[in-house]
């Protein structure tokens, strides 16, 4: 299969998977929370009106029907203009800074949600409240062997990357080990203040926080891994002049997060098993 069918392949998935499909998955959720626990049997789960949360959704989807629709162009613009140029270093990029472009309604979405929570924590005004004395111990949540897999990976890419370059560091070699390092410094205090931080969300169920931290846990870790063997990759393509590949490794680099970053936090989210008892009328 040429390289440039291949890469429009890999690229539609992209397209459909980041703004189409996981979207539509959450939309379906947040429905289905709407539907099963409406605001006059549950206030305390919309700390606004309920007006207010269809705005927020629609907005989301508007913003990434736009991101769609931008994908489908820039395709079409492939296929129109540059079907022989898709391993110039003027595309190489493209798949990244589309990819950014598609995770930032999500972006727009978590802002928007610690919002919502910090009107939950605002509005809370029960005078006793329910502590949860018991200490959260890490691997409680995540296996030694992910985290050490994470771990393993890191000191992977440092070597590895060091090899390759005859133990020589350059510029690309120093914004690389600086990136990734600062990307895990900043997983680090996610995962801190998720196993010692205050809840977010005031009458959330001791039980639901500790799957939440979990699915959190687990994803960190699953991006932690990817980004490592992403730079990986990448430095291999250069130290061989393989770049031809790298449009299509850019584009896979966020399927893969996606699948394994927000499409796990999707699967760990069962509404059936959520105790939403917390959020009715005292």
């Amino acid at each position: 299969m040429p390289n440039t069918l291949l890469f429009y392949i890999i690229f539609i998935s992209q397209i459909g998977l980041i703004s189409y499909y996981y979207p539509k998955k959450i939309v379906a959720k947040m429905n289905l929370i709407i539907n099963n626990f409406p605001p006059e049997n549950y206030p305390k789960l919309y700390p606004e009106s309920l007006e207010k949360v269809n705005a927020i959704q629609r907005n989301y989807l508007r913003l990434n029907f736009i991101f769609l629709f931008i994908g489908i162009a820039l395709l079409s613009y492939f296929g129109i203009f540059a079907p022989e140029n898709t391993s110039d270093n003027y595309f190489e990029g493209l798949p990244l800074m589309y990819g950014m472009l598609q995770f930032s309604p999500m972006i727009y979405l978590e802002l928007l949600g610690s919002k919502q929570l910090k009107l939950m924590r605002n509005t809370d005004n029960r005078t006793n409240r329910k502590a949860d004395l018991q200490s959260r111990r890490l691997f409680n949540y995540i296996s030694p062997l992910l985290l050490g897999a994470a771990i393993f990976m890191y000191f992977t890419f440092l070597i590895s990357v060091l090899a390759l370059n005859n133990f020589v560091f350059t510029e690309n070699i120093i914004i690389n080990i600086v990136t990734l390092t600062a990307v895990n410094i900043l997983f680090i205090v996610i995962a801190i203040i998720n196993l010692s931080g205050k809840k977010r969300d005031p009458y959330q169920a001791s039980t639901d926080r500790d799957t939440q931290i979990k699915s959190s846990l687990h994803s960190l870790a699953f991006v932690s891994i990817f980004v490592s063997i992403f730079i990986i990759i990448h430095t291999l393509t250069n130290r061989y002049e393989m770049n031809y590949l790298e449009i299509i490794i850019n584009s896979l680099y966020f399927q893969i997060l996606a699948v394994f970053g927000l499409g796990n936090l999707i699967r760990n989210f069962k509404i059936e098993e959520t105790n939403f008892d917390v959020y009715k009328a005292n």
